[in-house]
């Protein structure tokens, strides 16, 4: 690589907001340290460049080498005492560091680049309460900072402040309505906080972040989780409603995982079985239909797992239910082979007998569709 390839390099990585340290500090040490009188002035730029790069990889000695080149080129400069901050820090001299800093502070007091050093500071001694005070007052004066807000909304996370940190989400909200990684992280807030009014909060929020990205699976998954919350324990009023969330955010996550693996597509039935079988008759048997519909492509272990899986669950059903679940199951095992059906009439069978109710264990329907699925296995094993 020549030397302006490595100066165009470092070129693209300013105009790119890239920090890439060992890169920055082997295109200097391997090519131009040795051609640093035909950058012109933009070696003080690549020293500076190069000085952050060396902190990053704690090579100390390289990066007080440009320190006392730009302190002699700009004496009494705040980014070369910017940067004397910085090297203190990576020693681990915080009092110096912050003096550094306080100085800069004190010439002008609207740099950001000091007051974010401070608050980082402060986060790296774990003195997250003075974190949180310095990150307040930095945005008194810098309200667009978006990425600070959401600094200030983790670090209350971390405290449990959930109601402040609801606040900072409801200011980037206002920022930037049309993203959706905003709405999911409110709406999860809000899930965690709790109480009738708040799900209700997160329903509308998560099924937002849905809307703008239909992609967002974990907006999918807890439009899920309030929906069924909400439909089971709290307004009874608006039971359907909720469950017809709940069917859509769950028809919406079984399509995503019929792509992947039989392994991932277990868990994801898994997950939304153990949901649905707190709802209402209806949405559990919209459930158990999709997932045999999408199970029946899968290998014989994996739907073996899966009629298992539903058999257990329907046994806490009404009658009607868990026949139209017995019949789905024998319906769809006919097209297996010959064991698999075999030993799903053996299940079905088996959790019947263990039934409290005895019409169920005397309903000659259910016993007539297994016993005639019976011989039509022993015909075609006998042919």
């Amino acid at each position: 690589m020549s030397w302006e390839d490595a100066r165009d390099a470092l070129r693209k990585m300013r105009e790119d907001q890239v920090r890439d340290g060992p890169r920055v500090v082997r295109l200097w040490k391997q090519i131009l340290s040795n051609y640093a009188h035909k950058l012109g002035d933009e070696v003080w730029t690549v020293q500076e460049q190069v000085t952050i790069g060396a902190l990053d990889c704690q090579n100390l000695d390289l990066a007080q080498e440009c320190i006392s080149c730009l302190n002699s080129k700009f004496p009494g400069s705040l980014r070369v005492l910017r940067l004397k901050g910085m090297f203190y820090e990576a020693e681990g001299k915080y009092t110096k560091a912050n003096e550094c800093y306080d100085k800069i502070l004190e010439e002008d007091k609207a740099n950001m680049f000091a007051a974010k050093r401070k608050i980082a500071m402060s986060k790296e001694q774990n003195d997250l309460p003075e974190a949180v005070n310095q990150l307040n007052k930095y945005l008194e004066t810098f309200m667009t900072d978006f990425d600070a807000w959401m600094e200030l909304c983790d670090l209350y996370l971390q405290h449990q402040e959930y109601s402040k940190a609801a606040f900072c989400l409801e200011e980037l909200i206002m920022s930037n309505p049309h993203s959706h990684l905003y709405h999911q992280k409110y709406a999860e807030i809000k899930y965690t906080q709790g109480g009738m009014e708040n799900l209700e909060i997160a329903r509308a929020y998560f099924a937002q972040a849905c809307k703008l990205n239909p992609n967002n699976m974990r907006a999918q998954f807890g439009l899920l989780l309030t929906s069924s919350n909400l439909a089971t324990g709290y307004n009874k009023s608006q039971r359907s409603v909720n469950a017809k969330c709940a069917m859509w955010a769950a028809e919406q996550i079984i399509d995503k995982y019929q792509v992947c693996g039989s392994q991932c597509a277990m868990w994801a039935a898994e997950q939304i079985i153990d949901k649905y079988q707190v709802c209402e008759s209806q949405c559990a048997m919209w459930a158990a239909e999709q997932i045999i519909d999408k199970y029946q492509v899968c290998e014989s272990q994996c739907a073996m797992w899966a009629a298992e899986q539903i058999i257990d669950k329907y046994q806490v059903c009404e009658s009607q239910c868990a026949m139209w679940a017995a019949e789905q199951i024998i319906d769809k095992y006919q097209v297996c082979e010959s064991q698999c059906a075999m030993w799903a009439a053996e299940q079905i069978i088996d959790k019947y007998q263990t039934t409290q109710s005895q019409e169920q264990l005397q309903d000659t329907k259910v016993l007539e569709l297994i016993r005639k699925m019976q011989e039509n296995v022993s015909t075609q094993h006998d042919s």
